[in-house]
């Protein structure tokens, strides 16, 4: 198995964002589902930090094993044979948008990870916390030697900021050329010790995207009984009965700002706060 070496890497040429991009609150989730293929969601945006591939993040439909809908990608196949170097010769970054952190609040970020190639190994796979307006940076999480074709759940370890305000995070690939697609997906910051959006909430539940600017998907492995939609005053703005492993909610007639969706089935009941654009 290769190890990997910190390399210093050249300039590197960026993907513009396109869209007109406000700050996200917690709890947040990336939206990939809405992403036009292959390009990212809008806000989020990609380097390349080598110039032996300029390939960076882009968004995939699949079908992906351990992995559902949509999801990022890099690839580092570049079409040379490579090999040879000594450090990795190939990577890129992965900046989500804007979000806002406040000072004193503990936050964890999780997201899935995978090598589409059980006989490649991907050197490094890093996670960094940013604020860019004044040269702040946090690191989050390291993965060395990324293989194995299977999928990597991760939780960061609580961390928090030293100023309210707007953070990014950066997710970085370094590696050797030719070692394999790396996957990620399920991107989701919320405050430590609460359930997030995206995240499952029981085995075999999910809801996404957070925020919504349209529908909202619910999907679980126990068949849902009734879903009901708050307000952020605790007004009751939906009811709706389902029966069913899945369901969809229209959320483009709400206004703006945070709700709170209730999942009754079986006679349990989970809240998850959601934020609608």
């Amino acid at each position: 198995m290769k190890k990997i070496t910190f390399p210093i890497f050249l300039l590197c040429l960026s993907q513009q964002i396109a869209a007109q991009c406000d700050s996200f609150t917690v709890p947040y989730t990336a939206t990939t589902e809405n992403a036009v293929l292959p390009g990212l969601p809008d806000c989020m945006a990609s380097n390349y930090t080598a110039f032996t591939s300029d390939a960076l993040f882009v968004s995939t439909s699949g079908p992906v094993a351990g992995f559902s809908g949509k999801l990022l990608s890099y690839d580092t196949y570049t079409g040379s044979e490579g090999g040879g170097a000594m450090m990795p010769t190939i990577g890129a970054e992965l900046y989500t948008n804007k979000i806002i952190l406040e000072q004193g609040t503990q936050y964890v970020i999780s997201y899935r990870y995978a090598n589409s190639d059980a006989a490649k190994t991907i050197g490094r796979f890093g996670v960094q916390l940013q604020q860019p307006d004044n040269g702040y940076y946090q690191d989050i999480a390291t993965h060395l030697n990324v293989t194995g074709a299977t999928v990597t759940n991760a939780v960061s370890a609580p961390f928090t900021v030293p100023a309210t305000g707007d953070y990014t995070f950066k997710f970085d690939v370094e590696s050797f050329e030719n070692q394999g697609k790396f996957y990620l997906d399920d991107i989701s910051v919320k405050v430590s010790g609460v359930m997030a959006v995206g995240q499952n909430l029981l085995p075999g539940t999910m809801v996404y995207p957070n925020p919504t600017n349209s529908r909202l998907t619910i999907n679980s492995d126990n068949q849902l009984d009734k879903i009901e939609i708050y307000n952020i005053t605790g007004q009751r703005v939906s009811s709706e009965p389902v029966n069913a492993l899945s369901h969809e909610v229209d959320m483009s007639k709400f206004s703006a700002g945070i709700y709170i969706v209730t999942l009754h089935w079986g006679g349990a009941i989970k809240k998850v706060k959601i934020y609608k654009e």
